[in-house]
């Protein structure tokens, strides 16, 4: 099987007019934003910014999807910039696979440079961040 240079070689890609483009950037900066503002900032009719969306959409170009506003539930990601140090590092692994496993933990990430992970705990209050580090490290002295 021939390997994939880029995503024209498997789809003929969209050309977009200017007009397409504005509505697509600012669709993309706000997807909630009324039509009449889309409508005043590329100048364009209602109608037309619709039309354009709809057009869009039919081609794959804009799609649907469900975001959840977490916030509005009560929760805030606190994201935590980390490093390990020399004695921790070859247990990295074990370390990664703990923050995967806790259900608080929306992602963790390795890096190169002063912090060598990042990871984002979801919590409604900044003590709950605490005892999610507790909890992930409690018994895990051996790693940590």
């Amino acid at each position: 099987m021939m390997p994939i240079e880029n995503a024209s070689d498997v789809y003929d890609p969209l050309e977009l007019t200017a007009k397409q483009r504005i509505i697509l950037s600012s669709v993309e900066l706000n997807a909630r934003k009324p039509l009449k503002s889309i409508a005043t900032e590329s100048s364009c009719s209602v109608q037309e910014v619709k039309s354009e969306i709809e057009n869009l959409s039919a081609h794959g170009v804009i799609q649907m999807i469900p975001v959840v506003d977490l916030f509005r539930l009560g929760f805030t990601d606190y994201t935590l910039w980390f490093s390990l140090d020399d004695r921790y590092r070859r247990n990295h692994g074990k370390i990664i696979d703990l923050f995967v496993r806790s259900n608080t933990v929306a992602w963790i990430a390795e890096f190169t440079g002063q912090y060598g992970y990042g990871c984002s705990i979801r919590a409604s209050t900044i003590g709950q961040v605490g005892d999610t580090l507790d909890s992930l490290f409690l018994g895990h002295s051996d790693i940590v």
